[in-house]
């Protein structure tokens, strides 16, 4: 029996055989590991930064849940020929609108035409073929989609109150009502250097030549959303804020930030330099934090005389003369100070005329319609930065690099966001609340979606404090979904859902008939644990791939050299060595080129993570402190982390392949006739 220093030795020299062939073999296989081993080292790197970043960034889990039957209910299905029903509902509402139009006037004293209301049903003939649609010019529209929207809520549980039931087993931490992707505030036009310009549309200038979200201040775009989505990027209150309590907050971009303030905090230009572009994102934090801007505001009523005031005053510059006939009733001057109100210059209305517009304010009035013309001056305090985007973001050829963003962006929203927490301490909020959150009119109630949105159906935003729990709330709404699909019953799904029906069962609350879809918010955490855990296996399928190629590879080569040493083996043979010490013997030959492997794909591996790393690191930090609003200078994203199991898995593969590689030629080769080899030789 050979002892283990012998088999090791006798395994050393028999590498000396084939040199070339076997260190072409060994440098193809580690090479070709030393791809999963620089894999695994970024992957690794990759995961760990983002783990740091989510760490620093202590951001919870924000799913955004709305019910896709709530935006049906905005809008009344198409109507048909064969619609008796539907036609006959909307012609109850039309006459019951007139007798209620014609009591209002009667107690007004003013005239009311019944043929001024126009039919909410438009017939129309196609040769003999008669159909029908739904007249929207029509006042009565709003009658019959209130009372559709009134039988949904009756119907539904998809309001807020149903979403809480449903998300209670998945631990949530707080419920926010989501805004609308742009907020339905009307009336403000951005204030420069402290005069208006009535006549020239500033804020359609602004639209036509910026960039969406760059220029939302000054073209008098807001939003209203949850402080928790701009966490990272709110200032701390200073001084300069406590000046201004009054100020409505908001959260600009830092492009506009440049635009307004540059010349007054001596801001220097945004740096191409994506070394600098952080320095420069934490100097205008510092500087703008508690900035502030005006903006005026003025009501539909007050927009609508500014309108006519315009309008007659271009009249004016061209030197046109009204005729009698064409003379306004009334006419207007423009105001004379800034965000001034329109006022009479001249009131050409007839005794009766003032009598007939004094009832239809008062029916106005007593309708709930009136509005009083009103103007005023807000001001805006700026709070947080939306951070730029890096060099290689701006360019609109950077696909990757813009890719990458849109991944590890945790603000999806940019522009003139009003975080509504800070909103909700302003000591003048409740005179704040007719512009930010205007009354809604009973004219407008059901198509503006106030009327579904004051009975809690509106999008809701459902904070987590884990990823699991989250992930889990998204699964179970979306899975409800699912099951409650007659279309997803067949084929391979039937057999899918099996199991998902099985996980469901007992967690589902009350499945109702309009449905919840849910969605992660804020930014991309379920993608990005998609990637981890798929990055994951794609390594591992990698692993296999290269494995088996490896090991064929191996195999061919092993078997040449078993094959050209037949005839020593016979020796062996022939003097007492046993199949096993024989085995023993390749067995070692084959782990030594294991560990050759090995060292070989972790130098390599190393040198290939490590290149990647110098090359993009200090890239992909600056974009993801950008991302995620984060300016430490500790925090840093690499492209390489040792992570022991991952590698002690890599290098355990490469030992059992080749191990595997060497058993098929090495059993050929123990089980011959030494003899007839020794004779063959």
């Amino acid at each position: 029996m050979i002892g283990f220093i012998d088999t090791v030795t006798l395994a050393v020299a028999k590498l000396k055989t084939r040199r070339i062939m076997m260190f072409i073999t060994v440098l193809v296989a580690g090479l070709m590991f030393s791809v999963l081993f620089a894999s695994a080292l970024v992957v690794n790197g990759v995961l760990d930064s983002f783990n740091k970043f989510d760490q620093a960034s202590d951001q919870s889990y924000l799913v955004k849940v709305f019910s896709a039957d709530v935006f049906r209910q905005m809008h009344l299905p198409p109507l048909g020929k064969n619609d008796v029903q539907a036609r006959a509902e909307a012609n109850q509402h039309y006459l019951k609108y007139i007798e209620e139009q014609k009591a209002l006037a009667k107690q007004q004293k003013i005239k009311f035409d019944e043929k001024s209301v126009k039919h909410p049903i438009n017939k129309y003939k196609f040769g003999d073929r008669e159909d029908y649609a739904y007249n929207y010019e029509s006042p009565v529209i709003e009658r019959i989609l209130l009372a559709r929207q009134q039988k949904f809520i009756s119907q539904a549980d998809s309001n807020l109150q149903g979403l809480k039931k449903r998300a209670m087993p998945f631990n949530p931490i707080r419920f926010y009502q989501a805004s609308n992707s742009q907020s339905q505030i009307t009336g403000l036009k951005f204030i420069k250097n402290g005069k208006e310009n009535l006549i020239e549309r500033e804020n359609e200038a602004f639209e036509r030549n910026a960039n969406w979200g760059e220029a939302d201040a000054r073209a008098s775009r807001y939003r209203l959303e949850e402080d928790i989505v701009m966490k990272n990027l709110i200032l701390p209150a200073n001084d300069l804020r406590r000046q201004n309590p009054q100020a409505v907050p908001v959260v600009i971009t830092a492009t506009e930030a440049q635009a307004l303030f540059g010349q007054k905090l001596k801001l220097s230009a945004m740096p191409t330099d994506n070394k600098q572009l952080i320095k420069w994102v934490e100097d205008l934090r510092r500087k703008i934090n508690g900035q502030t801007y005006q903006a005026c505001y003025r009501n539909n009523a007050e927009n609508e005389l500014l309108e006519k005031a315009v309008e007659q005053q271009l009249v004016k510059d061209k030197k046109q003369s009204h005729s009698n006939q064409d003379k306004p009733k009334i006419v207007y001057n423009l105001p004379t100070t800034t965000c001034g109100q329109v006022t009479v210059k001249q009131d050409n209305r007839t005794p009766d005329e003032k009598k007939q517009d004094e009832a239809a304010t008062a029916l106005a009035k007593q309708k709930g319609e009136y509005q009083a013309p009103h103007a005023e001056i807000i001001t805006f305090q700026v709070v947080g930065v939306f951070p730029p985007a890096d060099k290689e973001t701006r360019d609109s050829s950077a696909q990757l690099a813009n890719l990458a963003r849109d991944l590890l962006a945790n603000y999806t929203h940019q522009g003139a966001v009003i975080p509504l927490d800070l909103y909700r301490q302003l000591p003048n909020k409740a005179s704040l609340d007719r512009i930010f959150f205007p009354p809604t009119t009973s004219k407008n109630i059901a198509t503006s979606g106030k009327f579904l949105e004051n009975a809690g159906f509106h999008p809701t935003i459902v904070e987590f404090a884990t990823y699991q729990d989250a992930t889990d709330f998204i699964d179970f709404i979306n899975g409800a979904e699912i099951l409650n699909s007659e279309q997803h019953t067949e084929g391979i799904m039937k057999w899918l859902l099996g199991d998902i029906k099985t996980y469901y069962r007992n967690r589902t609350v009350d499945n109702s008939k309009y449905k919840f879809y849910a969605s992660p918010f804020g930014r991309n955490f379920v993608t990005l644990q998609v990637i981890k855990r798929q990055s994951r296996n794609f390594v591992m399928i990698t692993v296999g791939i290269i494995s088996l190629i490896a090991m064929i590879i191996l195999s061919l080569t092993m078997a040449r050299v078993m094959s050209d040493s037949r005839h020593e083996t016979a020796i062996f043979r022939a003097v007492g060595a046993r199949r096993g010490d024989v085995a023993k013997i390749y067995l070692s030959y084959s782990l030594i080129i294991a560990v050759r492997i090995i060292i070989i794909s972790l130098v390599f591996g190393a040198i290939i993570s490590l290149s990647l790393n110098s090359v993009y690191s200090e890239k992909l930090t600056i974009l993801t402190k950008l991302s995620y609003g984060l300016f430490n200078q500790d925090l840093t994203f690499k492209l390489f982390a040792i992570e022991p199991l991952w590698l002690a898995v890599l290098a355990l593969t490469i030992v059992v392949m080749s191990l595997v590689a060497v058993i098929p030629p090495m059993l050929r080769n123990v089980v011959r006739n030494p003899i007839k080899d020794i004779k063959d030789q």
